[in-house]
């Protein structure tokens, strides 16, 4: 029995690296791949047995957002992103806040969900996922200014969905509506927000102090799952203060450079960022690849198939409205700035929904709130998007991209360099 588990879990991390070598010819992320034998494994053919993970759910969910986060800390230069591209931040607001409250308005007055699950189903379905949208945008021919908007999207409403989800959250625990929980959540954000930037200057200073060539990686994820504890059982927002955290560690290098007052060498050795990042990805990949096959695992296709017609309903529902939200959106960024206009197709249709959405599934579990059918809803809706963003991309090479008069530059990556 344990010689099978570890067989199984070879095979899986196998599976993921075969996906992502697979993902740079094909485009299709191995996320869909790791779902689908996920579905294999568990409900379909039973090997693995749902009941055994499910008691584990909300905590490998917030394990794993965790771990995104820490991740997308180092990717997220919040210097770029506010000033060099207030288009971005402003295209990513406005489909957000379009996304949730159309989609919301659709659950909540024709399906009669409740109002706050039906924003949370909303804000959920509004995010893009990076990985995905960026492989697909580097087989297209799209000018350089359109390829750095999609990509700060993609990043920036990492980061939206998961504060916005969090202040739902927030409200649906309170249960109550008024100035009390008006202070309670501006409380539980302060707690976190402060909490977040105390020990994220806290910890590069100490890192500074012992300048060890092993480990920081692990360990500032030991201080990233101590801190979101901490802030939890001081009835602050986790969420929030792991975002803060992850922020400052990824962006302290340019914050350093930003707002230093002291000599160069009170800011911390080069090699602690740089072993950082040589392990992120790994452990970030490894995370992924078991919570896509967990959620392909408790997948419950009785549900599905007892309420097939609703869902069905509603992921249909939630796909045009996201299209909708992209279409006004796309349109009122073309008014503002014309150059984007021979590449509105693009801008419109590059929607498949990923990591983030999946893992946002899973939190109201964590809190006791029950929404029926979110999980499937969300993973039926991520193999959708992401799969009209594979056909509609190569429909644009076939049909459209011919047709227009190109400015070929290359992506520039916003990752931050080695320092």
């Amino acid at each position: 029995m344990l010689s099978n588990i570890f067989i199984i879990l070879g095979i899986l991390i196998l599976v993921g690296f075969a996906g992502r070598i697979a993902y740079n010819w094909t485009k299709i992320p191995e996320s869909i791949f790791l779902i689908l034998i996920g579905l294999l494994i568990g409900p379909l053919l039973n090997i693995v047995k749902s009941d055994i993970f499910l008691p584990i759910v909300p905590f490998f969910s917030i394990l794993a957002l965790l771990v995104v986060l820490l991740d997308s800390g180092f990717s997220f230069n919040i210097f770029q992103v506010f000033k060099r591209f207030p288009k971005a931040f402003t295209f990513t607001i406005i489909i957000s806040v379009l996304t949730t409250s159309i989609i919301g308005s659709m659950l909540f007055f024709f399906f009669e969900w409740e109002l706050l699950h039906a924003l949370l189903l909303g804000l959920i379905a509004s995010g893009t996922t990076t990985v995905t949208a960026m492989a697909l945008l580097s087989r297209l021919l799209i000018n350089k200014k359109t390829k750095e908007l999609l990509f700060l999207e993609t990043v920036i409403n990492d980061f939206t969905l998961i504060f916005g989800a969090s202040i739902i959250i927030l409200i649906m625990k309170k249960q109550q509506i008024g100035i009390e929980i008006f202070t309670s959540i501006i409380s539980s954000i302060s707690i976190g927000f402060f909490l977040g930037i105390i020990f994220g200057f806290l910890w590069v200073r100490l890192l500074k102090k012992i300048e060890s060539r092993k480990l920081n990686y692990i360990s500032t994820l030991g201080v990233l799952f101590l801190l979101y504890g901490i802030t939890q059982s001081l009835e602050g927002e986790g969420l929030i203060a792991a975002l803060i955290f992850s922020l400052i560690i990824g962006n302290y290098p340019i914050i350093y450079k930003k707002f230093r007052t002291r000599k160069r060498t009170d800011f911390p050795s080069t090699f602690i960022f740089r072993s950082i990042r040589s392990v992120k990805e790994d452990i970030s990949f490894l995370v992924k690849v078991f919570f896509f096959v967990l959620i392909g695992v408790i997948f419950d296709l009785k549900a599905v198939s007892n309420n097939l017609s609703m869902i069905t309903l509603i992921v249909s529902g939630i796909f045009i409205f996201i299209l909708l939200s992209r279409f006004i959106s796309t349109k009122i960024l073309c008014l503002l700035d014309k150059s984007f206009k021979p590449y509105s197709f693009v801008i419109m249709t590059m929607l498949p929904r990923g990591f983030i959405a999946t893992v946002l599934a899973f939190i109201p579990y964590r809190e006791d709130i029950i929404i029926p059918s979110l999980t499937e809803i969300v993973l039926l809706l991520v193999l959708v998007t992401n799969i009209f963003a594979i056909i509609s991309g190569f429909y644009y090479s076939k049909f459209i991209e011919p047709k227009i008069d190109h400015e070929i530059l290359p992506l520039e990556s916003f990752e931050k360099k080695d320092f």
